[in-house]
């Protein structure tokens, strides 16, 4: 069941970097500001799809670890999403995306410090 929910975050950030792709092709064709208009939404989108997928790793990876699951390598898994989600709260604040969510810094920040806690906890 994880698999298959990471599986479709990862379609979807593959789709995201595919429409940056054929974006690069169509530069020509547009206007610096459409250009760029249409780079930061296809950009925040892949931002966005990462941020699920890594919310999505920590929350049921942490889950089934609650549940008394013995699953080699999965608390470091969830560990490693939940740094990464701290690092994206970083990102956002650095790019002024304090107040967006799903990229808001403290969205991002508060589920990690309480995933890190509930992972703490067991």
């Amino acid at each position: 069941m994880l698999e298959d929910i990471l599986a479709e975050k990862d379609q979807a950030i593959a789709l995201a970097d595919e429409a940056l792709h054929y974006l690069s092709q169509a530069r020509p064709d547009l206007s610096g500001a459409q250009y760029d208009d249409l780079f930061l939404r296809l950009n925040l989108l892949r931002r966005v799809a990462t941020i699920w997928k890594l919310h999505a790793e920590a929350f049921f990876g942490y889950k089934v670890l609650a549940e008394g699951h013995d699953v080699p390598g999965l608390r470091a898994r969830v560990e490693r999403a939940i740094a990464a989600l701290h690092r994206h709260a970083q990102t956002s604040k650095t790019a002024g995306l304090t107040d967006d969510p799903p990229a808001a810094t403290d969205e991002i920040r508060k589920v990690a410090e309480d995933l890190e806690e509930r992972l703490q906890s067991l």
